[in-house]
């Protein structure tokens, strides 16, 4: 039983376990080879990792109202990107009364809806 503003966590998979390829995916891509269509899309039902989270929960005891939530998630898309194309350095100024800039390393294309992971050949 969780008390109320309470949390669990629970283990799951294990999302880099391993290094994916694939034949059709250049493996050292170059600045030029990298953009958004380059790779392998997939269907839900040909997807190399399907994710499937059931979570049931009660707010009686006895879970005579149960209620469940499900929630299904898949890779639908696979690319390899080369890190000068994918992180760049943006200028910024602390404040606006500031006269240098300080640099930072950005990826304009992050988003919450994406995995990514970072490895070496």
């Amino acid at each position: 039983m969780l008390q109320p503003q309470s949390y669990r966590i629970i283990d799951g998979i294990y999302l880099q376990s391993g290094r994916f390829w694939d034949c059709d995916v250049v493996a050292r891509v170059s600045s030029s080879q990298t953009n958004i269509e380059n790779g392998i899309s997939y269907p839900k039902e040909a997807s190399p990792l399907s994710i499937r989270i059931i979570i049931t929960y009660s707010y009686d005891e006895n879970f005579k109202d149960k209620k469940t939530y499900e929630l299904d998630a898949y890779v639908n898309r696979f690319s390899n990107w080369n890190k000068n194309k994918f992180i760049k350095q943006k200028a910024y100024k602390k404040c606006e009364s500031d006269r240098y800039f300080e640099y930072r390393n950005v990826t304009e294309t992050y988003s919450p809806m994406r995995y990514y992971i970072k490895y070496g050949l």
